[in-house]
């Protein structure tokens, strides 16, 4: 005979007791917290805030109902669960010290990837999570008892194995139950509330109820991740269980048997799980004291039927790109919401605001994967845009647009996503010289002509361009603002040299003078612009060591010296001397690389020359170590890297991982000043 509870009955229960039905969680909670129970199940105060650990098994236990009912797909699950998530607000969420959302993505999807991994293949399945409502009762040793109100519970899964019905209740865990000196009380007892409503509902008595416990952090010795705790329901100790349950059960029926608001129910306020609540209630419920009125959202109800009413978001529903942007994030744990999104020339930037907890480092892993769901090719994460709290994803545009630049602005670089204009400065400090890199069409040379085009007053060029055809024909064009041009190694190493000395020269003169810089003075600043530095350094072309030159000559003098001498000796002889003197043969002269050349001269430009007034601008378009030395490289801060051909080569340019590989071409490039910060992303103009 099937014992369930009728509507008489339901209104009589109602007029005896404060509850009209009893589950495991309430009575749970009752012999936890009495005080905390009377709050919420008499005077139906929600104010008890939910766990993170909570939040993830609600979660977890909802993809495996789905996938169970064939309701959804593991994916449409999943997204219906992170759908969920997004609906609490963060007030409603008891964090503690450690607890964010991206903590609680990351545990959900742990929770349900090691459940699937392990996941049985239930072949005769009678219940999924199914609500059941019904009066326990029972005979023992001759008595026959009945619970005074019905019984409630949702079992997670009931289904019929070798012919025998077996419950199933799913826990995810951040570790194992130890069960080496016996089986929790509580799961006794919650098996007891399931045996008696599945027992009525299917009229017949279930053999056991299995509590499957998911670990979901990963085990280091790879051991199962799952956890089988079974309470055999035909086991000789089932009697004994039973007793004590019953006895649980009629005491705490009458402690609440006409019980209402004004009942005294002692508060624990040392609970460790709702003690700070319990106490905060408590000073409402029974001192009368007046709690912060502030505005707060209702706190998570975590029936079953609010859960089930969630607006679901299908995985292949068309969304917006901030909307795939968020969801992706979502996928690996990181909660983001989407602020505002700003229109670049070669991209556009969509801003996130990262949730509590959230590591900048993790989020930068997942360009690729955002590149994927977004459907666009080379996608850039800034963590954090610099100056801000926000997480920016960086997407290109299908139309560029142009950055304008006024004609009266010298050396300019170009302008960042808020339209900020950026120019080098050669007497600051921080950019003394200028790195030009990136690869072929990246927009070097659009940058270079820029800045011969619009230089500061009193600034001319030596340009070395080993190309000829890129800068030759402007150096023909004005040779007053480029006197010195030069595309062969012989006439790169002769400018080079020119200038060193020319730098000596001028610091003996502001020595003289007692200055300390050539501002002021009637100096023009020179800019040597070296269109590819590969040219220089890696030419193995010999050239005569100057330095060993220099020496030589002074050697020479000396032997010309001593043969007039000899002359004259020998003139001495004819008249009888016997001395004689030998004559030095002369040395041959040194010869060096272009590049140890190249690179002794540009280290000692590169250190000395913002004061004397002679700077570098040193472009490639093969920015690797030998290129780029690192000896010239620390002289030079400042560094415009468009477009380059690998990761490797960004780090060379720009010492880190900034992305300059996934940039657009065409004057899209990141800049540093040398300044500290991280590099801005910029759009060279075409002037």
């Amino acid at each position: 005979m099937t014992i369930q509870a009728t509507a008489n009955e339901l209104n009589l229960a109602q007029h005896n007791y404060p509850i009209p039905y009893l589950s495991y969680s309430s009575f749970s909670k009752f012999h936890r917290n009495p005080g905390g129970w009377k709050e919420q199940y008499i005077l139906g105060n929600r104010y008890f805030k939910s766990s993170p650990a909570m939040i993830v098994g609600k979660m977890a236990h909802s993809v495996v109902e789905n996938f169970l009912n064939q309701t959804m797909t593991i994916e449409q699950s999943v997204d219906h669960a992170i759908a969920y998530l997004g609906t609490i607000a963060d007030e409603d969420v008891k964090w503690g010290k450690t607890g964010n959302r991206e903590k609680i993505l990351k545990d959900f999807t742990n929770a349900w990837k090691m459940y699937f991994d392990e996941m049985l293949e239930y072949q005769n399945v009678l219940l999924i999570e199914k609500q059941l409502t019904s009066f326990a009762e029972d005979t023992l040793q001759g008595r026959t008892l009945k619970s005074p109100i019905p019984f409630m519970g949702i079992p997670d899964l009931v289904f019929r194995e070798n012919g025998k019905i077996i419950i199933e209740d799913f826990k995810f865990k951040s570790n194992h139950t130890d069960t080496s000196e016996g089986i929790e009380p509580m799961y006794w007892f919650q098996s007891l509330f399931y045996y008696y409503l599945v027992k009525n509902e299917l009229e017949e008595e279930p053999s056991e109820m299995r509590f499957r416990e998911v670990k979901i952090s990963k085990n280091k010795d790879n051991s199962s991740q799952h956890n089988i705790i079974t309470i055999n329901f035909q086991s000789e100790d089932f009697d004994f269980m039973k007793a004590h349950f019953w006895y649980q059960i009629f005491g705490f029926f009458k402690f609440i048997e006409n019980a209402d608001a004004d009942s005294y129910f002692p508060y624990n306020i040392y609970d460790q799980m709702d003690g700070k609540e319990t106490f905060n209630a408590m000073q409402t419920s029974v001192f009368g004291y007046k709690m912060d009125t502030a505005k707060k959202s209702d706190l998570v109800k975590m029936e079953k039927e609010e859960f089930k009413n969630t607006k679901f978001i299908e995985s292949n529903t068309p969304t917006t790109i901030e909307g795939k942007i968020k969801y992706k994030f979502q996928e690996f744990g990181i909660a983001l919401e989407f602020a505002e999104k700003k229109d670049g020339y070669a991209y556009d930037r969509y801003l996130f605001v990262p949730s509590r907890g959230v590591k900048m480092s993790e989020v930068k892993k997942y360009a690729e994967d955002v590149s994927q769901a977004t459907e666009f090719e080379n996608v850039r994460i800034v963590a954090p845009v610099p100056g801000t709290k926000f997480v920016g994803v960086e997407v290109p545009r299908d139309d560029r647009g142009e950055a304008s630049v006024d004609k009266k602005t010298a050396f300019p670089i170009g302008r960042d996503i808020d339209k900020k204009l950026y120019s080098l400065d050669l007497s600051n400090s921080n950019t003394p010289h200028l790195i030009v890199a990136g690869r072929s069409g990246s927009g070097k040379s659009v940058l270079l002509k820029n800045l011969i085009k619009q230089p500061p007053k009193n600034t001319l060029f030596a340009i070395i361009d080993p190309k000829r055809v890129e800068f030759g024909p402007i150096a023909k064009s004005d040779p007053k603002k480029i006197p010195l041009y030069g595309s062969t190694i012989t006439e790169a190493t002769n400018i080079l040299l020119a200038l060193k000395k020319e730098m000596n020269r001028r610091y003996v003169e502001l020595e003289n003078k007692g200055l300390t810089d050539i501002e002021g003075t009637k100096y023009k600043r020179v800019v040597i612009m070296i269109e590819e530095m590969a040219f220089l350094m890696q030419s193995t072309e010999k050239i005569d060591d100057p330095t060993d030159s220099e020496r030589y000559s002074k050697e020479y003098s000396e032997y010309l010296e001593r043969q007039r001498a000899q002359q004259e000796n020998a003139i001495f002889a004819m008249f009888g001397s016997r001395r004689q003197r030998k004559i030095p043969e002369p040395k041959p002269v040194k010869q060096i690389t272009a590049s140890q050349l190249a690179l002794s001269l540009l280290t000692e430009i590169s250190a000395m020359g913002r004061a004397c007034g002679i700077h570098l601008i040193l472009a490639t378009q093969r920015p690797s170590v030998d290129v780029i030395p690192g000896i010239i490289k620390a002289n030079i801060p400042a560094r415009l890297c468009f477009a380059t051909s690998s990761a490797v080569d960004t780090k060379v340019v720009l010492d880190g991982d900034y992305g300059a590989e996934k940039l657009s071409g065409l004057g899209d490039g990141l800049y540093i000043d040398g300044s500290g910060k991280d590099p801005v992303r910029i759009q060279t103009p075409k002037l």
